[in-house]
């Protein structure tokens, strides 16, 4: 990687977790992702790169209360990125912030199809409807940059995305990287 693309990355990192064969790292907002999220597509110019949000979430309550102002109307408002998953090959578009939605759905205590009581915690809906809009937006040269979904019934006053972070004592992965390194 060019040395002035090096810097961006760690200029938006809180820590490396991996160095090679790409730059894994934990970002200020505490979302580990490759290369800090920075990208050259889509960007004019060749020495051009784009930055993630300081603070998705202040940004999708920002949106959202520009939204009502503009239109009266209650909204939720996600942001997205497309993301690599663990375990899986691909990408898919993933939640950075969001205002106006939980980003979790608990199923715990509700009945399935057959009446037997769900123990399923937690479905990320939020990264979920990122996933889908990440499709409708289009890759490369796609050039959708919103896409509204109506009738989810999912609107709550709350905001932020924490919820789906996994704390450093319960992220098995993160904790076998930084193992790792130090053997």
């Amino acid at each position: 990687m060019e040395p002035g693309f090096v810097q961006a990355v760690l200029d938006q990192s809180t820590e490396v977790l991996l160095e090679s064969p790409f730059l894994l790292v934990r970002i200020h907002n505490g979302s580990i992702c490759v290369n800090a999220g920075i990208d050259h597509s889509n960007v004019e110019g060749s020495n051009n790169i784009v930055l993630l949000p300081e603070d998705p979430d202040k940004s999708a309550l920002e949106l959202k209360k520009k939204i009502f102002e503009y239109t009266g109307k209650t909204v939720s408002v996600i942001i997205t990125d497309t993301n690599g998953r663990a375990f899986r090959n691909g990408q898919t578009g993933a939640a950075l912030g969001c205002a106006g939605i939980k980003p979790m759905r608990d199923w715990r205590g509700k009945k399935d199809l057959f009446g037997r009581v769900l123990e399923v915690k937690n479905e990320a809906v939020l990264d979920e409807i990122a996933g889908f809009a990440n499709v409708l937006m289009g890759e490369g040269d796609g050039g959708t940059p919103i896409v509204i979904f109506q009738g989810l019934g999912m609107y709550d006053e709350s905001y932020g995305v924490r919820d789906l972070y996994r704390s450093e004592k319960e992220d098995v992965i993160r904790s076998a990287i930084l193992k790792s390194r130090s053997i």
